[in-house]
């Protein structure tokens, strides 16, 4: 069992979320809603002094023929 302080933000990914980007709960968010399979590239800009909020997201979506492209 994993006991998380409630004052302690966690940022995940590997989740390949889809849908409206949202927070998964008041301390979870997830960054990941699947960009390698056509999703959104999803960032959360974090405020020390705000809680974790729904307009905190900023997402775009795929362009899969530019995804596809990149050569890492």
């Amino acid at each position: 069992k994993v006991i998380i302080p409630s004052d302690k933000l966690i940022f995940i990914g590997h989740y390949w979320m889809t849908g409206k980007v949202k927070q998964m709960t008041d301390q979870v968010v997830c960054l990941d809603f699947s960009i390698g399979k056509g999703g959104k590239l999803v960032a959360y800009s974090y405020a020390e002094d705000n809680p974790v909020i729904n307009n905190s997201f900023t997402s775009v979506a795929s362009k899969m023929d530019s995804v596809k492209s990149l050569k890492i």
